[in-house]
């Protein structure tokens, strides 16, 4: 009997702490809607980023073929807003091309300016969509421009464990169902920075897999590849940093206005720019499956 009893008792402590693990694990669960936000703040750089990119895209379909550019960028997060300057280094035929997202003077909202060199001016194309592709590629404004998109109140949805990192899962339905019907995000708890998003297309198939690599720059966690999947086209796009670096947190944001294009490769900050290390060693993979 005192077996049984002492038994009973290991039993009845066993599920006490079960319990309360549980309870606490409950009461540890992020706010959906605080998370996401944290996650577009994670983005944002507090001080200058300055990089080298090598973007791809590639489509199996007939005409599609494989193109690729390589870019400067900066960005900046002010009071107002996230500000990105993309200048072209290559192909040649877009050398000195300049596009900038960033705060529109009289309206809510990102708006996106195109500069020619041949035109030595910088005209404003439209307000910027999150949905709006850069180029030919899969890659939209959402990632590029770190312009946030609306919803309706996202959901938790689940939680995983990968390589040590907690990853929280979260549902979202954009209030306008143009492109998707329901995006699902994987967030990193500790970095706040996305892991992998899926894209379902109104029909409510997927349509496409984003995933994420990052890696700390300076003290500074930081998305430096990205690869999105159209996993109905088979077309596949990735933007990757070949070099970065971070420069003044008080960068004056007038270099980050349309009149300042045309000067954004003369930047002395692009000689200062460091190559990032092999991924194998320099960062986590972020394929969260």
């Amino acid at each position: 009997m005192n077996r049984c009893h002492r038994a009973s008792r290991v039993l009845v402590g066993l599920i006490v702490l079960l319990t309360q693990a549980l309870a606490l694990a409950e009461g540890e669960e992020p706010d959906a809607a605080a998370l996401i936000a944290d996650m577009y703040r994670a983005q944002v750089p507090r001080t200058a980023q300055y990089s080298r990119v090598h973007v791809t895209t590639s489509n199996p379909q007939p005409g599609g073929g494989r193109k690729s550019w390589n870019l400067l960028v900066l960005r900046k997060g002010y009071g107002d807003g996230p500000r990105s300057a993309i200048t072209f280094e290559a192909p040649d035929k877009m050398r000195g091309v300049c596009i900038l997202s960033a705060p529109q003077p009289s309206a809510d909202g990102l708006g996106l300016w195109l500069y020619s060199p041949e035109e030595r001016r910088a005209r404003q194309i439209s307000p910027l969509d999150p949905d709006d592709y850069f180029l030919s590629t899969k890659l939209n404004y959402e990632d590029l421009a770190l312009a946030e998109r609306e919803t309706q109140p996202p959901n938790l949805i689940g939680r995983e464990d990968q390589d040590g990192h907690t990853l929280w899962k979260v549902e979202a339905r954009p209030l306008k169902d143009r492109y998707y019907s329901r995006i699902v995000t994987w967030v990193d708890d500790q970095s706040r920075l996305p892991v992998k998003r899926e894209y379902f297309d109104r029909a409510g198939k997927l349509w496409k897999v984003a995933s994420y690599r990052h890696t700390a720059v300076d003290g500074q966690p930081t998305v430096v590849a990205l690869e999105v999947n159209d996993v109905q086209s088979r077309a596949v796009s990735v933007w990757k940093m070949e070099a970065i670096v971070y420069g003044a947190e008080t960068l004056d944001p007038r270099r980050l206005e349309p009149g300042a294009l045309g000067r954004l490769a003369d930047d002395a900050a692009w000689s200062r720019l460091a190559p990032l290390e092999p991924a194998s060693s320099a960062a986590r993979s972020t394929d969260a499956e």
